[in-house]
């Protein structure tokens, strides 16, 4: 049958196997018609296998020997979680400057083009055209060798100046070209605009025509009644000003005049590259494709997930100061726990020293055979009211440059067994009594100190300048 589906060639009955209409619905289905007769059992057949076995009978009266199976529909198969499906293009917005206007067509994937009308987007087609890439090459859609080191500022006037751009421009960088246009046309019925000119260096670098050296491409796109011939130099310092052209269909393609080259082009031995409409259409509906910055975006990033971002950073760095000053605040205590701890446990030490040399004095002086008795009665009989004694029992005095140190009392070893004990008096100065005079000693002092007689063997030895704490220290000392 023509016309019919493959589901209804396989379902439906051929006319010379239908069954007639007076038949009885009995012999129809009856297991005498179609099949052979069954064997006689001696047991009557159960009603359930009856039932079953005239359900394959009517089957295989209803549908012929010869039909063809019906065909299973395909499972539509999704996209694996994580990956974008890919979109499907079916056509392409290409917008180009004609008799100093923009002037939209739509390219399909044949290669041919029709005119689109870019204001019924704006309104009733605004769906339709975000499947829809919109690539533009006009006269204010420019690519040219800007410097790196041009910044803000200094950048945007560079361009403004260089091209003419009138209003603020917005920009990128590839293939080291600067490709801007105006804020104001970086978008097109609500969609942002890819500059056709980086496509097309993109798309000749990737036939390997070297765009660098100066090339000339051009497409010839069919309208419905004439054909769009598309001209565009390229060179390493961007792109010239494209030449655009309605010949009729039967007519030769245009020249090109060289003065849209910009003096990208060599005047003689340029090449020149024909791009079909189909493979520019295959080339611009696949892959990725540069796009001016969007009002609404950051770095390519639309500004509300950017503001959303920030949030989420400063909500996360918030609550990781929080715990970390929870965690600083935690050792800080605790340290400063130990730090009580350890100064109550040297405080509760000394007192014990203190305590157990009060009690235990006898034995550590008989252990250290210090002559305690006698040299004590020495020291208080050579101290004097206002200075300081010091008792370093068979022990030299340690001085050095930085003025006097007061001695340890140590368990003297065999070689020192014998060694005679010092007793150090301090001496101190006296604060000055005004302005402009300097700190001194009292001489009555140091005369009563230095002129006393030798107290228990103990004589003057040495009369020494404190220079730490000012004064003098004189040294008695026992003879061996």
């Amino acid at each position: 049958m023509h016309g019919a589906t493959p589901w209804q060639e396989a379902t439906t009955i051929p006319e010379h196997q239908a069954a007639p209409a007076d038949i009885p619905e009995d012999t129809l289905f009856s297991a005498e018609a179609e099949s052979p007769a069954p064997v006689q059992r001696k047991n009557r057949e159960n009603p359930a296998m009856r039932i079953l076995r005239r359900g394959r009978q009517r089957k295989s009266i209803q549908t012929p020997p010869n039909a063809q199976p019906e065909a299973k529909q395909k499972k539509t198969s999704r996209p694996k979680k994580g990956k974008k499906a890919g979109r499907n293009v079916e056509s392409v917005a290409l917008g180009v400057t004609l008799n100093k206007a923009d002037f939209w067509i739509r390219l399909r994937p044949d290669g041919t083009g029709e005119n689109l009308n870019i204001s019924n987007l704006n309104t009733s087609d605004a769906a339709g055209s975000e499947s829809m890439p919109f690539f533009r090459l006009t006269e204010y859609d420019k690519g040219i060798l800007l410097s790196k080191k041009l910044r803000g500022k200094n950048l945007r006037n560079a361009m403004i100046r260089e091209r003419e751009i009138s209003d603020i421009p917005v920009s990128f960088l590839a293939y080291n070209i600067r490709w801007f246009t105006r804020k104001t046309t970086a978008q097109v019925a609500h969609q942002p605009v890819h500059p056709l000119g980086a496509s097309l260096f993109a798309y000749a670098k990737a036939q390997g025509w070297h765009p660098e050296k100066g090339i000339l491409l051009y497409t010839g796109i069919t309208m419905q009644d004439y054909t769009l011939w598309v001209y565009l130099a390229i060179g390493k310092n961007g792109i010239g000003t494209p030449q655009v052209a309605q010949i009729n269909a039967e007519a030769d393609r245009p020249l090109f005049n060289m003065s849209y080259s910009a003096g990208l082009l060599a005047s003689k031995d340029y090449e020149t590259h024909a791009i079909p409409p189909e493979a520019l259409f295959h080339w611009l509906s696949k892959g990725r494709h540069r796009r001016y910055p969007q009002p609404d975006e950051w770095f390519g990033l639309e500004r509300i997930y950017v503001g959303r971002g920030v949030m989420a950073l400063g909500i996360t760095a918030c609550l990781a100061g929080g715990v970390l000053w929870w965690f600083g605040n935690g050792a800080l205590h605790a340290a400063n726990l130990r730090m009580a701890r350890i100064q109550q446990e040297t405080v509760n030490l000394n007192r014990e020293k203190q305590t157990f040399l009060r009690a235990h004095l006898p034995v550590i002086a008989y252990s250290f055979q210090i002559p305690l008795r006698k040299d004590l009665q020495a020291a208080f009989a050579l101290w004097k009211p206002g200075t300081q004694v010091i008792l370093a029992d068979g022990l030299p005095l340690p001085f050095s440059s930085g003025g006097f140190q007061s001695p340890l009392m140590a368990n003297r070893g065999p070689e020192q067994a014998h060694a005679p004990a010092k007793i150090a008096i301090i001496i101190p100065e006296s604060k000055n009594l005004g302005d402009g005079q300097s700190a001194w000693v009292s001489p009555k002092i140091l005369s009563a100190v230095i002129q006393q007689p030798a107290r228990d063997g103990f004589h003057l030895q040495h009369i020494i300048r404190n220079s730490t704490g000012g004064g003098y220290v004189v040294i008695f000392g026992k003879r061996r």
